[in-house]
């Protein structure tokens, strides 16, 4: 949930917003002069969504590798598959040494 707070308003009630971001899973959008805003949220909820995009990350970069593979496959016309095939594993299995 996103709650919003000027400045003045926010500092004036810091704990009350931080207890509530915390406790209720809120993220707090502080606005700013010269739209100079700031978002403040849980430890927690950082923490996830920081690991959500290094995932995210691991996956586009799997991904980019299989389609590498799957376009010099096509090129090889003589390549066996059970090479093409063990590529492909070798490259699934060592997902997260990206």
């Amino acid at each position: 949930m996103l709650k919003t707070a000027n400045f003045t308003h926010a500092r004036e009630n810091l704990k009350t917003f931080c207890d509530d971001v915390v406790d209720n899973n809120a993220t707090l959008l502080i606005t700013r002069k010269n739209h100079k805003n700031v978002i403040i949220q849980s430890l927690e909820n950082y923490n996830f969504a920081n690991q959500e995009l290094n995932n995210l990350k691991k996956e586009m970069a799997i991904y980019k590798r299989l389609r590498q593979a799957e376009i010099e496959a096509k090129k090889s016309s003589g390549t066996d598959m059970d090479i093409i095939l063990n590529k492909a594993m070798v490259i699934i299995e060592g997902k997260f040494n990206v």
